[in-house]
């Protein structure tokens, strides 16, 4: 029971298994206990019996006990046989006691080496020494000014990695050696130096501080960074400030800059708590923060913040207008709005605060105060912002016409993205309900500090329709839209101007006809099979044809120039007349007979070479350079394609001529 007493561990058994089985001792079980008790390790049973030799024999039981407890190792009993003999027993175990497994004979070589530099002061010696991991301790007191004596020596090199200690000493200018406080000051300033920069920092620290406040500056400095901290803002803020500031500043003095960018009406204590370890952007923190904020808790929120995440995260809270907690209250829990939002990267925590409590109606216990602190923002819908269309009819959204619509990008919690630069947008039609109607256009993107833009949307049809937005395949938001017929859905591809268009023309006389052998020649009197047709439009139709359908016709293929006396000359396919107005077109409506022209006694000869002479008319590749009629010439092709198929099948089965 004793052995495993407070035992985080099976240690102690093990140590004491160990041990009972190494002693021959009467009492090994007492042995066990004092060994043992608290063992993270079974070192101490190791130790205890590694100790062999001359100065192991010379040690009582009690002695070995208090050698080997707590030991992780053997190093206590391979230090101890390095001891110099004439060392007294006690001394001995003082002195290896505390010895490590990397460097096992450091304590003992450690006091042969600072004997002179001692004076063969055995006691000091070993304080000098005991638990040593190196030469250090010894090669300090060797360098250390001479006029100290040895137990000065050994009070600043105790623990020394090297002799910096003793380097740092001796750079002291402004300091008095020969005087008790002075000399008190030196070795608190320079124990644990590993250099000269201690005590330049020191000689270049302002010297209106005192000694305690030096010494709290520059102890285990550097560099004189410090120093040349506590000398931006002396006289400026106080000296406590000064050095809890300072201290540990390893270059310029951003807690300095911090704390003379300070909101005003910050004590010493919000200062130091605000700046140390930090740079002036706390300070900006602090003064973004919500002003009715006590300073302390603005310190706080903002200590060692590099940037005002914290201070917009606190203002988008429901904590932004403070209500201070009791103080029994405030003893045992910390701030809300600290506990929320200090070291916040954004305001996403103060966001997602505000929703709980505000629009869920939920009180922010700790638990969802910490759910929120860890809350990250999440692309989880849109707003519009705009939209707009390419019309001048009206406020009404028509088929066929450009929308165009401005979206923000909102995260889980409401709250628009403003950073946002990598979510992509989409825009589709319900499908339930889109009656066979296509959206067209940019119809995704990528948002661009938070907002997305999709233009040259367009409804192919009049109809009420869903226009949902969607954020990686979910729709995150519907709007019902209303699109009303386009003036120009019940004309052809170039629409209202077409049909007014080719009705103004007027053809050339044959003797004055432009390319007329192209108008006439071997076209079998079949119009549409022209090529190309010239004719003319006279003044002042000419001048309203240009002046609003100018682009559409262009567009289209048609060649507009301008001829006498203010007339155009027009360079067109004739089958674009047909297609614009439907005179002469094909259509499904149509018998097979009629769709080529054809009687129905018509020969199963006549009727190949009407789809022939069809053909030369209305074959896609002859509409490659139109864009604006090539779908409905494909649709002509395949009504008398599907015609001639027909036909030739009555015909191949006698039935031609029925």
């Amino acid at each position: 029971v004793a052995i495993c007493r407070g035992a985080a561990s099976d240690a102690p058994a093990r140590c004491a298994k160990l041990s009972s089985s190494t002693s021959s001792h009467a009492g090994a079980g007492q042995v066990a206990v004092q060994l043992c008790a608290g063992a993270k390790s079974e070192g101490p049973a190791r130790c205890l019996a590694a100790l062999k030799g001359h100065n192991a024999h010379r040690l009582s039981l009690d002695q070995r006990i208090d050698l080997c407890r707590g030991a992780a190792s053997t190093a206590p009993a391979e230090c101890l046989a390095a001891v110099p003999s004439s060392i007294s027993q006690d001394l001995a175990v003082q002195l290896c006691r505390g010895a490590v497994a990397s460097n096992t004979t450091a304590p003992a070589l450690c006091l042969k080496a600072s004997t002179k530099p001692l004076k063969h002061q055995e006691e000091i010696q070993v304080a000098l020494c005991a638990g040593a991991q190196s030469m250090g301790p010894a090669e300090c007191a060797s360098a250390a000014p001479y006029s100290l004596n040895a137990s000065t020596k050994a009070r600043l090199c105790e623990s020394a990695p090297s002799e910096g200690p003793a380097v740092c000493m001796k750079q002291l200018r402004s300091l008095r050696l020969y005087e008790d406080k002075d000399l008190g000051t030196a070795i608190r300033l320079c124990q644990g130096a590993v250099g000269e920069s201690v005590a330049e920092c020191f000689e270049a620290s302002p010297r209106e501080l005192s000694h305690a406040h030096r010494t709290a500056l520059c102890h285990r400095a550097a560099s004189i960074a410090p120093a040349t901290c506590a000398a931006a803002g002396h006289n400026k803020v106080s000296h406590e400030v000064e050095v809890a500031l300072c201290a540990g500043v390893t270059s310029g003095s951003p807690p300095m800059d911090c704390a003379l960018t300070a909101p005003y009406g910050f004590s010493d204590s919000d200062i130091i708590a605000l700046c140390r370890h930090a740079d002036p952007r706390a300070s900006d923190c602090a003064r973004s923060a919500p002003p009715s904020l006590p300073a302390s808790i603005r310190a706080r929120l903002c200590a060692r913040s590099t940037s005002t995440a914290p201070a917009r995260c606190a203002v988008a809270s429901p904590f932004s207008m403070h209500r201070p907690m009791a103080n029994a209250q405030a003893h045992k829990a910390e701030e809300p709005v600290v506990a929320l939002c200090s070291q916040a990267a954004a305001p996403t925590p103060g966001h997602c605060a505000s929703f709980l409590a505000r629009q869920q109606g939920r009180e922010l216990v700790p638990s969802l105060v910490e759910y929120c602190r860890t809350a990250t923002a999440t692309p989880s819908g849109v707003q519009i912002l705009r939209m707009w269309w390419d019309t001048d009819r009206g406020d009404g959204i028509f088929a066929k016409s450009n929308v165009h619509i401005t979206l923000q990008v909102l995260d889980q919690f409401g709250t628009p993205m403003l950073g946002d630069n990598e979510t992509i947008v989409s825009a589709t039609l319900d499908s339930t309900t889109s009656q066979g109607a296509m959206l067209e256009g940019i119809r995704s993107n990528v948002s661009v500090a938070g907002v997305v833009e999709l233009h040259y949307l367009r409804f192919s049809q009049d109809g009420e329709f869903d226009l949902h937005f969607g954020i990686g395949g979910n729709r995150v938001q519907m709007m019902r839209v209303v699109v009303s017929p386009h003036e120009d859905d019940r004309f052809g591809p170039t629409g209202k101007c077409g049909q007014e268009f080719f009705a103004k023309l007027n053809s050339f006389a044959p003797s004055f006809a432009v390319n007329s052998s192209q108008l006439v020649a071997g076209q079998d009197h079949d119009p549409l099979r022209v090529q190309e047709k010239v004719s003319y439009m006279t003044w002042p139709s000419s001048l309203e044809a240009m002046s609003s359908c100018s682009r559409i016709l262009e567009e289209a293929g048609v060649r507009v120039t301008s001829g006498w006396g203010g007339d155009l000359w027009v360079w067109y396919r004739p089958a674009m007349e047909a297609l614009d107005t439907g005179v002469g077109l094909p259509t499904a409506s149509m018998d097979f007979w009629t769709r080529l022209g054809l009687s129905s006694t018509a020969s199963a000869r006549d009727v190949r070479k009407a789809y022939y002479r069809q053909s030369l008319v209305w074959h896609p590749d002859r509409w490659a350079s139109y864009p604006l009629h090539r779908r409905l010439a494909q649709d002509a092709f395949e009504v008398i394609s599907e015609a001639y198929r027909q036909l030739v099948s009555l015909s191949s089965g006698g039935a031609a001529g029925k």
